[in-house]
This record gives structure tokens, sequence and C-alpha cells, in this order.
């Protein structure tokens, strides 16, 4: 599978000028019911790295790796995430430059992808990047569909590389740099 990075290259003076400052997105709990994968139904994770050259990484035990993630996900609570309206022109990089993505390969040949939540906002040296605290996006091959969880344990995990102690690199890049198609989402409300 290959992947395009999507990433602000360029604003205009004009534009930060104007843009004063920036609100912060609101995360609201929601009664909504999602469903993840059980531990039975993954094949295999691993982890891509938030490296510019997007490094993959393996855990040491699989089957520890995939509970742990899996309590993780059960436990979370689905929030729904409304970002702020905010402009950034858009460019493309050969380089990553997000959080770290956990993917779920499914036993069905799906993917999904778990990272820290995350947007894009304009500063003065182009672009920077918004966390939401205790949030992660669950993106799934299937249908697109982005659903957020609070699960600050999870969030920490793959924000702060705890997750690197367990896990081992590979010898290259294993999907080039990973999706980043939410900069096409910011400003709207995504649950």
């Amino acid at each position: 599978m290959r992947y395009s990075l999507i990433i602000p290259v360029f604003i205009s003076a004009v534009m930060l000028a104007g843009c004063g400052t920036i609100p912060n997105a609101v995360v609201e709990p929601t009664n909504m019911s999602i469903k993840v994968p059980d531990k039975n139904a993954i094949k295999s994770v691993d982890i891509t790295s938030d490296s510019a050259s997007a490094m993959a990484y393996y855990p040491n035990d699989q089957g520890g790796a995939i509970s742990e993630v899996v309590t993780w996900l059960q436990n979370a609570t689905a929030v729904t995430v409304h970002f702020p309206k905010v402009h950034v022109q858009t460019g493309t990089s050969g380089g990553y430059t997000g959080p770290s993505i956990l993917n779920l390969h499914l036993k069905n040949e799906e993917l999904a992808e778990v990272l820290p939540g995350f947007y894009v906002i304009p500063s003065k040296h182009g672009y920077s990047y918004r966390y939401l605290d205790g949030i992660v996006e669950y993106k799934n091959s299937w249908d697109g569909t982005d659903v957020y969880f609070k699960s600050p344990s999870l969030y920490q995990w793959l924000k702060r590389d705890q997750w690197k102690s367990q896990f081992h690199m590979s010898g290259g890049v294993k999907y080039g740099p990973p999706i980043t198609e939410r900069f096409s989402v910011r400003g709207e409300t995504v649950a």
C-alpha cells in the first residue's frame, strides 16, 4: 500500500496577519457505539514511526501487543470532535512529520490505523500540529471512517513513543509516508 503525505507548505503573511488566535478543537462525549475488532480478528500489529522516514516497527510479542491494544480500544469512550475552521494551504512532501501510527492488520485483509488525535493550524513558520490530549483517532481502510476515542493510556503510549520498549525496528520503510488525509477534513465536524 502506498500513501502520499499532504502537509501545509506555504502560508502567506496576509493569511497569518489575519488569523489571530486559533480556537481549539472541541471534544464532546457521544452516545455513539463503535465496534472495534477483538483480538481474534487481528492478524498482526506494527507501528509506523513518527520519523521522517516512517520506519516500520514490529512487536517483540505479537500476541501481547494485540491484547494490550484491544484492551485499550474496548475500554475507550467514543467522542465527537469539532475542529476549528482554519484555512491551511497544502502541498506534498516526501517526509512524514506526524505522530506514530499503530497499524492493525485484520484477518479479513483490512487495515485499521490508530494514532494520537491532532489537527493542523497555521503558524508563523508555516504550520504546526495541535494535539487532542488523551484522544486517539481510529481510521479503518474499508470505508475511510475516522472515529475518535478518549483513551489517555493509548494516547500516551503512541504520542510519547512508549511503545518503543516493546517493539523492534524492521530493516526499512514499510509503507512510505503514512496517510495524513486528515488535512482535508480540518474545519469540519468528524465523529
